[in-house]
């Protein structure tokens, strides 16, 4: 492969490897609470993330990702997200697209889970959105999270859990090849 051909991982920290500070959130990433305490804890030593939030606790916690580069609608994208000790609840996932593909001053962005399974359980997840698909979701609240994903615990569900990973690859590469390999052959090559 040449190197304009592999697939692009747009999070800068997408396994929560690399700390900030005095290790109370992963590197680059924020949150709509105070982050270390409450809802998002930080696990350091495991590289992962612990959400708890209850069930309808009358607020919209939300964990932010670092900037991901411009978003947009002509390139198609790959996320994944690691959820693992699982104990109740659901959580929403959402990427905000570029400001260039907005209307007016309002975000538009995808909800993964029209591309995939709503996040109810440990395991992987993975959201296919495929180029110039339609977006039907906008939020003018969402302007200051542009070019990111966020996630969020429902509302009236809560959601208990580790969040292992938040993966976004550029699928857009032109003229990307796929990497083979020959384990046996017939006859012999001229």
């Amino acid at each position: 492969l040449s190197p304009s051909d592999i697939q692009d991982e747009l999070n800068p920290n997408p396994n929560f490897t690399e700390a900030y500070g005095s290790s109370t959130k992963p590197e680059g990433y924020s949150s709509s609470n105070s982050t270390g305490t409450g809802y998002f804890v930080y696990d350091a030593p495991n590289n992962n993330m612990i959400i708890n939030t209850p069930p309808a606790a009358g607020v919209y916690p939300k964990f932010i990702t670092p900037n991901l580069g411009n978003i947009v609608m002509a390139n198609s994208y790959t996320v994944t997200i690691t959820v693992s000790n699982y104990t109740a609840g659901q959580l929403y996932a959402r990427l905000i697209l570029d400001s260039s593909e907005w209307t007016g001053n309002t975000a538009k962005f995808y909800r993964l889970d029209n591309y995939g399974d709503l996040i109810e359980g440990n395991g992987v997840f993975v959201y296919n959105i495929p180029q110039n698909a339609t977006i039907t979701s906008t939020n003018s609240s969402f302007n200051s999270l542009e070019n990111k994903i966020y996630i969020t615990p429902g509302n009236t569900q809560g959601f208990v859990g580790t969040v292992e990973s938040i993966s976004i690859i550029d699928n857009s590469v032109d003229n990307a090849l796929i990497p083979l390999e020959i384990v046996a052959t017939q006859g012999s090559f001229p």
